[in-house]
Order: structure tokens, then C-alpha cells, then sequence
């Protein structure tokens, strides 16, 4: 496969290009109105939504584990989101879409 070259494609650097000031433009307008970006956990001791199914992760060379206790990808960054919104009161998180949060 070439995966690695995509990038260097015509297309796919416009699609880049544009989705680069797309965030951008997000970025700036959310900030405008007083949102915090927030970077939420990646990686969860807990399942955040009670969800059921959860992915399990390990370290090599960690005996399997971070920080000494089973760990996973998280279900949702949601819930952290709308902690920081009850501390900060105006949280964004910008994945592949902008999802505003105001307590």
C-alpha cells in the first residue's frame, strides 16, 4: 500500500490545506467568545459512560499496565468536558468537529 505517499497528493494536500483553516478559523471564532479549548484524557482507568465495552490497552515493558492498573481508550471525552465546563464554564473540544460546552 502507499499510504505513506497520500499526503503528497494534489487532493489530499488541498483537503488538508482547507481543513487546517477551517480549525483555524474555528479556533479563532470559539476563542472569540470566550471558549477554553480543552485537551481531554486519552487514556481512562474508568469507563466514562457506562458503555459496556471498553478497548483495554497495554505497555510493553510495563508489565502490561500503566501506572501499575489496567487502562483503556477512552469511551467519551464528553464527561471530561463537561467537568471543565463546571470549573471554567466555557470548554471546547475540537476532534474532528467542534463540540461547545457552556455550563
Amino acid at each position: 500500500d502507499s499510504a505513506h505517499l497520500r499526503p503528497r497528493s494534489n487532493t489530499i494536500g488541498a483537503v488538508a490545506r482547507v481543513r487546517a483553516a477551517a480549525s483555524g478559523a474555528i479556533h479563532r471564532s470559539l476563542e472569540g467568545m470566550d471558549f477554553i479549548h480543552v485537551h481531554t484524557p486519552i487514556i481512562t482507568a474508568s469507563d466514562c459512560e457506562g458503555a459496556g465495552e471498553m478497548f483495554g490497552i497495554t505497555a510493553t515493558g510495563l508489565d502490561g499496565e500503566f501506572f501499575g492498573q489496567p487502562t483503556y481508550l477512552t469511551v467519551s471525552g464528553q464527561l471530561h468536558a463537561e467537568m471543565y465546563a463546571c470549573a471554567l464554564s466555557r470548554v471546547c473540544l475540537l476532534y474532528t468537529s467542534p463540540s461547545p460546552r457552556d455550563s
